[in-house]
């Protein structure tokens, strides 16, 4: 039986803020390095012992990865099917402003309506699921057997369109799953098929409270 940790990665300024930062390179702030090293420490002590790694190019992710993997020579692999949703020409918007002003209630659907969501030069969550589909059948699939403990380092949408692509849960409840900054996701992988033991867990006391996206209040 294979081990796979999916790890959303540290806080950014633009988490903090609440902007949306799909492709937008934005890198790990100092809280989200600490929260990096506890996650770090936590996995360690549940005897989590990685020998296998894949991040999205991002420098986020990748930076979050680096501290996962520190002190076990492995260096993590990047692909592109791993970057977060593009938001295209919505990149930088504000969350809050999205939600309630009638301006942006194209954007909002992305929250609110996913399944009638359209992008503006971005990307779509069907495009999104299709991804998320090649990664699992071309990189995770083929691992079983050959790794024990992989990690997945990358962001809170793409994170959401693997457990949703391998729980076949449709694009209308594409944000049901809670994915706070260095949340962890365990899943297991036995006679190619897939289990999720668990979701969104964290390993420290949060300080910056977070919201699901999806949730108004």
């Amino acid at each position: 039986m294979m081990e796979i940790y999916l790890i959303r990665h540290g806080e950014t300024n633009w988490n903090l803020n609440r902007k949306v930062q799909g492709r937008s390179d934005i890198p790990l702030n100092d809280y989200g390095i600490e929260l990096a090293y506890k996650t770090k420490a936590g996995l360690e002590g549940d005897g989590v012992c990685f020998d296998a790694a894949y991040c999205s190019p991002l420098i986020r992710a990748v930076k979050t990865a680096q501290i996962l993997l520190e002190g076990t020579g492995i260096e993590p692999v990047k692909d592109k099917r791993l970057e977060e949703l593009d938001f295209g020409d919505f990149e930088g918007f504000s969350i809050e402003k999205a939600q309630t002003e009638p301006e942006y209630a194209d954007f909002a659907k992305v929250f609110d309506e996913p399944a009638s969501y359209v992008p503006r030069n971005g990307e779509s969550f069907e495009e999104l699921y299709e991804r998320s589909r090649s990664f699992i059948k071309e990189v995770l699939l083929p691992l079983e057997g050959k790794r024990k403990c992989v990690l997945i380092a990358a962001h809170g949408a793409l994170i959401r369109g693997i457990m949703n692509v391998i729980g076949d849960i449709p694009i209308s409840d594409f944000w049901q799953s809670v994915q706070r900054n260095c949340a962890v996701n365990k899943m297991t992988l036995e006679n190619g098929k897939f289990n999720i033991v668990y979701e969104g867990r964290i390993f420290y006391e949060e300080e910056h409270i977070y919201k699901n996206p999806a949730d108004k209040d």
